[in-house]
């Protein structure tokens, strides 16, 4: 994922206009994919972190985080929900919860 790599790459001095960057590639990432509850997740505290680490940030990233993290926990459960194709082949899933 490309958001990963430029958050990888970052020095701990670049600033927002790189937090920027991960931000848009995780949005689009969202938008490509809706129900990917990992991107949603990133998206969310790539937002949260540049609110509380940049006093430039926009206040308005955390509406905009609070979102992500409800569609992430969302998508997350509607694919937990889902029943999982087997094929016609039967298994046990034994041990506690």
């Amino acid at each position: 994922m490309r958001a990963q790599a430029l958050s990888r790459g970052a020095s701990s001095g670049s600033g927002l206009k790189h937090s920027d960057s991960v931000s848009a590639e995780l949005t689009r990432a969202v938008q490509l994919d809706t129900m990917f509850a990992a991107a949603w997740g990133r998206l969310a505290s790539e937002l949260l972190g540049s609110v509380f680490s940049y006093s430039e940030a926009d206040t308005s990233r955390l509406s905009q985080a609070s979102v992500a993290i409800r569609t992430a926990c969302e998508s997350r459960a509607t694919l937990l929900s889902r029943p999982v194709p087997t094929n016609g082949a039967s298994f046990t899933i034994s041990g506690t919860p």
